[in-house]
């Protein structure tokens, strides 16, 4: 039997998700609900692109993203800036 895994993607600019690269249109204001959502509702795994444009905006993003520090099951990576 196959499996296929659900790996959502959340593009963040500006502290809210967004719904693409080039489509600024923000879909929620509060990422971690939406992370916790995709979470509660079957995703194997998150994917969490940082469309910030400086380090500073980057560094607000990682803080957001360790917000709820009572649930260490979800694992998460905050590389450089796109």
């Amino acid at each position: 039997m196959s499996y296929k895994r659900l790996i959502p993607c959340i593009f963040i600019k500006d502290g809210k998700a967004v719904r693409w690269i080039d489509d600024p249109t923000v879909v929620s204001k509060d990422v971690i609900e939406l992370a916790k959502y995709y979470s509660d509702h079957g995703a194997d795994e998150l994917i969490v692109l940082d469309l910030s444009d400086s380090d500073e905006e980057h560094d607000e993003t990682d803080q957001s993203c360790d917000q709820d520090p009572d649930d260490r099951r979800r694992q998460y990576q905050t590389p450089g800036r796109y």
